[in-house]
């Protein structure tokens, strides 16, 4: 069996790199054993935080994971 989870998008604007949580927390499901996670977008809504540009989010958490599959939760 496997399992897909999402993953939290924590970014901090100002920070030198805003994304580290985020892409921490997909290298800690990645060790946990799971096999996919999915990152939120909703462009237009301003009360969810989640990117506007997902697929960069996720290339930078690919550039740091080996074998989680990636994709966007829309």
């Amino acid at each position: 069996m496997k399992f897909s989870t999402g993953v939290p998008l924590a970014y901090h604007p100002g920070q030198e790199r805003p994304l580290d949580m985020t892409i921490a927390a997909a290298e800690k499901i990645e060790a946990l054993g799971f096999h996919a996670i999915y990152l939120g977008h909703h462009s237009f809504t301003p009360e969810t935080a989640d990117s506007s540009a997902p697929f960069t989010t996720l290339a930078a958490i690919a550039a740091r994971t080996e074998k989680l599959r990636l994709g966007t939760g829309i």
